[in-house]
């Protein structure tokens, strides 16, 4: 089972956290793991942390004069963050298709410096998918 929570309210407590439990154990996918055989990270050289390994890449493609261009998995992967809020704060299924014909869009309305309106906040089933700007809602 893996959970994720997160919770960014005015005036409370504010965290994100993820969890996975397992048969054999659980980790906060952070710093904790347990269980009966709790898993480390290979100490083999040919494993490498994939953190270090982003970095190495990005050193390299730069001495290779390839650049990477990582522009469609990282928006996939905010669509996919996305389509997961909406579901939760809808209560609706929100598949890939209706995702990338959805008109929702919560830009500001300007782009300047100083006070920005502040949305409400969204109630879980209180409002569609099908919203155009969650804002409005």
């Amino acid at each position: 089972m893996m959970t994720s929570t997160s919770r960014q309210v005015d005036n409370s407590y504010t965290t994100i956290g993820e969890s996975v439990v397992g048969t054999k154990g659980k980790s906060n996918c952070c710093n904790l793991i347990t269980g009966l055989t709790p898993w480390r990270w290979p100490t083999s050289s040919k494993f490498r942390n994939p953190f270090e390994q982003e970095h190495a890449d990005a050193i390299q493609s730069i001495f290779d004069g390839t650049p990477l261009n990582e522009a469609k998995q990282v928006a996939e992967s905010t669509l996919t963050a996305i389509m997961g809020r909406e579901a939760a704060y809808s209560g609706q299924a929100v598949d890939w298709d209706s995702a990338m014909e959805s008109e929702l869009d919560l830009s500001p309305k300007k782009y300047e410096f100083g006070e920005l309106p502040v949305a409400p906040v969204a109630i879980p089933r209180q409002i569609s998918f099908s919203h155009v700007n969650i804002g409005s809602a």
